[in-house]
């Protein structure tokens, strides 16, 4: 889940097999994360995804094999490509129903919170009062010792 503060990029790198989309994806995430080669057949098989923080960034990068590949049909490469794009649109609508869950127990919690705060200085209010009323009783009741001690 994507903090509140922090930027979420996604990037889904197609093109030509052989054309460096590994080797992009690699250099976007600073890390050797896909395979990569020099051969005219594509080495990556399958949609790959991979997620990275950087400065501050959430950063998703997804690397399909190449178009026109002589191994397989364009037609299995945009089934995969869709699949892998309906997967992430779930992952999204997954963080974002969390988001909202956890900022409403965020909102619920601070206002448990003020609450008891609320409470607590009404409680605390209602305490010194008596202190005070006690107080005043005691010192009264002094005074009327004192007073019945000076008649006799």
């Amino acid at each position: 889940m994507a903090c509140q503060h922090e930027r979420e990029i996604r990037i889904i790198i197609t093109g030509k097999t052989g054309s460096g989309k590994s080797s992009l994806g690699n250099a976007l995430l600073r890390k050797k994360i896909f395979k990569t080669g020099c051969l005219s057949t594509s080495i990556t098989k399958k949609c790959l995804c991979h997620t990275e923080r950087l400065n501050g960034h959430r950063i998703t990068v997804t690397d399909t094999p190449g178009l026109c590949d002589t191994n397989d049909s364009n037609a299995e490469q945009l089934v995969q490509q869709e699949q892998m794009l309906a997967k992430q649109k779930r992952d999204r609508e997954a963080s974002r129903v969390k988001e909202e869950q956890a900022k409403r127990v965020r909102e619920e919690h601070e206002e448990y919170i003020k609450k008891k705060n609320d409470e607590l200085k009404k409680a605390e209010k209602e305490l010194q009062e008596r202190i005070k009323r006690d107080s005043e009783q005691k010192k009264r009741n002094w005074n009327m010792k004192e007073k019945r001690v000076k008649i006799n």
